[in-house]
């Protein structure tokens, strides 16, 4: 069988390839890929050793992407190469591009490539742009230029303001363009609801995936966010959405039983809700964690954590620990006199935080800075 392939493939590739040691490696590998299989037909042989040889795919990725693909000579897929080169485009792109979408060798190169690439570099000036988006997500060459990339770039820029917005979130997710006809929908809920558009396209730039839901059940997170009394024209009430999207009703309900456990009212985390959504995505682990050090070791009190939501936002053993460790010490030798200081010393980068707590108490500094080394050693 294998004796079959080699020779097949040497006979109908020597006219396009120079075999090479490096290539007869391949062989082998397909003799172990095609070992179990029925016999291939020449065409099929081809394009194996072609998506090898030419664009650089293992055996076992080229033996899969050959289902997709559909040629018999090297002039269709050379001459796709060719255009992609002829671009701008760099062989890593090229290459790349193709290994991500094989199909795209089976497009040609005037009638389906080229006013689709045309219409890109309309909102792609820059080749580095217009190369790196498609190398992102190439299958949007196999869509139709004109049921769907125009009508869904154009969307997205309106919805966004200008072209440079459109590629900073096609960048961070391209596969939000060919989901037009799920955001849209959702978009008219939010503007229905009071959100104003340039908050509902900086969510977009950030958060795009996070839209992607159903109608019916976006219109009911949104009435439901509503309800909680966040207003909708607060950027703050985009966010509740995407985090009370991303919890089932069940738990939801166990974080606030767990708030409650640490004396947290419904109405103290609700009111943290509002201003850090984020609190009720911690982590069941993470909140409890953050809480019994905080309320056990540290002697604050939940309700008044809850003022300041924040704080779960920090790594509890990179940053929590270490930091308190040294206002413990502050606090009860007389250093610092307001106790009500917990996210200002957690929120400052490193350096600030080691010149406002540390470095400035002179008779202390050496023995800060070691308890804060110690406490950084021994939670990483």
């Amino acid at each position: 069988m294998f004796n079959f392939i080699t020779k097949s493939i040497i006979q109908i590739t020597h006219n396009a390839f120079q075999i090479s040691s490096s290539h007869k490696l391949h062989f082998i590998e397909l003799k172990r890929l095609y070992s179990s299989s029925s016999k291939k037909s020449k065409k099929e042989l081809f394009m194996v050793y072609y998506l090898i040889n030419s664009c650089g795919f293992t055996p076992e990725k080229a033996v899969s992407a050959s289902k997709y693909v559909n040629f018999s000579k090297p002039e269709k897929p050379n001459a796709v190469i060719s255009f992609f080169k002829n671009q701008g485009f760099s062989d890593s792109d090229v290459f790349t591009l193709i290994r991500k979408y094989p199909k795209v060798l089976d497009l040609l190169p005037e009638r389906n490539l080229l006013p689709k690439i045309e219409f890109l570099r309309s909102f792609c000036p820059l080749e580095a742009d217009l190369s790196s988006f498609l190398v992102l997500y190439p299958q949007v060459l196999g869509r139709s230029l004109e049921n769907q990339i125009i009508p869904s770039f154009r969307y997205f820029k309106n919805l966004v303001g200008s072209n440079n917005e459109l590629i900073s979130i096609v960048k961070s997710f391209p596969a939000l363009l060919m989901y037009r006809h799920v955001v849209a929908p959702n978009v008219d809920i939010l503007v229905e609801a009071g959100v104003p558009m340039e908050n509902i396209a900086a969510f977009l730039r950030h958060y795009s995936v996070k839209i992607l839901h159903c109608a019916d059940r976006y219109k009911e997170l949104v009435d439901e966010v509503k309800e909680m009394g966040i207003h909708p024209q607060k950027f703050v009430f985009m966010l509740a959405v995407m985090v009370r999207s991303g919890l089932s009703k069940s738990t939801w309900e166990k974080k606030m039983e767990l708030y409650e456990k640490w004396g947290c009212s419904e109405k103290v985390v609700m009111t943290a809700f509002k201003n850090y959504p984020y609190c009720m995505a911690a982590s069941v682990g993470k909140i409890e964690a953050v809480f019994e050090y905080l309320v056990n070791e540290m002697g604050w009190e939940a309700p008044i954590l809850m003022k300041t939501p924040l704080v779960l936002a920090f790594s509890l053993k990179r940053r929590i620990i270490p930091r308190c460790s040294v206002l413990r010490v502050l606090l009860s030798e007389g250093l610092i006199k307001n106790s009500n200081i917990l996210l200002q010393v957690l929120k400052v980068p490193e350096r600030k935080f080691l010149v406002d707590y540390v470095s400035c108490h002179e008779n202390k500094d050496q023995e800060l800075l070691k308890l804060y080394n110690e406490k950084l050693k021994q939670e990483s």
